[in-house]
């Protein structure tokens, strides 16, 4: 049993992440008409440790809410190789755009201790990021 779970231990320790974050940042927007919509917008950017033909993004929760979200690299390309620069781009509505749809919630939010989480599918299998905290950068006012 004990070398069991010091097998398991040692496999986690080295297990690679999916990606290294290097910035995740959160801004407040309103738009400047009654119709235009209300919330944060939410920026990611990482490292890949893997390519688009072995990784994918799944998910993407923000305080137990699973959001729609855009993955592009800084070329604007939707494939990727390792070590390029992933972005992902979401916006958290309080007041939804006119003419918008909102997005059925997949189901309970996973178990996370931090303020976001991205969930992986690296070969076949899901691994997560967990977001501590996100830089808040001034609020947004659209005339």
């Amino acid at each position: 049993m004990k070398s069991t779970l010091v097998l398991l231990w040692i496999c986690l320790l080295f297990s690679k992440p999916p990606v290294a974050i290097t910035e995740s940042t959160a801004q407040r927007f309103s738009a400047g008409t009654p119709d235009g919509g209300s919330g944060t917008k939410y920026s990611i950017q990482m490292i890949a440790s893997y390519g688009s033909d072995e990784m994918s993004v799944e998910a993407f929760w923000v305080d137990s809410t699973c959001l729609d979200f855009n993955i592009f690299t800084l070329t604007n390309n939707k494939s990727f190789v390792k070590g390029d620069t992933l972005i992902i781009k979401a916006n958290s509505y309080f007041h939804q755009p006119k003419g918008s749809q909102k997005k059925i919630n997949p189901g309970p939010a996973p178990d996370y201790n931090g303020r976001a989480l991205i969930i992986f599918n690296v070969k076949q299998r899901l691994k997560s990021v967990e977001i501590e905290q996100f830089t808040k950068l001034s609020a947004l006012y659209f005339p």
